[in-house]
């Protein structure tokens, strides 16, 4: 309500742009899809593309609304936005986002029966979660164990197992 009564600024924008994804978020979280891909709309409607903290929060929103989209069945709406959320987190330099959206829209691809397609992302998305000295980042976890059941589905039970092994360790980590 105080916003409201602001006069309209860049800084003003960029606060209801991080309300309404925070709102999306939310309805995200209680299984509210179409409240939720709302509030994203509005969020991205809000923030600029441009400046660190607004193209997080666009990667953020534009998730936000490949969520709500794959929650409604929506498989095409939800690969698109994933795909667009990995773009802009990966212009803003933001590595962890990146990994997320790639990681969603593969399993998106998964779901549509993409599996090469889905294979390849989640196994260059693994060279991304790569740390500066060498190990791989904890959330490379999730990316070994999506790994593994696409091997899985491919017969190949002994890549599927190693990756399953990699996955686990990293994730207890």
């Amino acid at each position: 309500q105080l916003i409201a009564t602001q006069e309209p600024s860049q800084e003003i924008r960029m606060m209801q742009g991080a309300i309404a994804a925070a709102r999306a978020h939310q309805a995200n979280v209680e299984g509210k899809a179409g409240i939720a891909a709302n509030f994203a709309r509005q969020a991205l409607e809000y923030l600029p593309d441009r400046g660190l903290l607004a193209r997080s929060l666009r990667t953020v929103a534009t998730a936000l609304l490949g969520d709500a989209s794959a929650m409604n069945g929506d498989l095409d709406e939800a690969r698109r936005a994933y795909m667009e959320a990995a773009r802009i987190g990966q212009a803003a330099g933001d590595i962890h986002l990146t990994i997320v959206n790639n990681s969603n829209l593969a399993n998106i691809l998964v779901e549509q029966g993409l599996l090469r397609e889905a294979a390849r992302i989640y196994t260059e998305t693994c060279q991304m979660a790569t740390r500066f000295d060498g190990q791989k980042m904890l959330i490379a976890g999730r990316l070994y164990i999506e790994l593994s059941q696409v091997s899985y589905e491919f017969n190949r039970l002994q890549e599927a197992l190693e990756y399953a092994r990699r996955g686990l360790t990293l994730c207890r980590q």
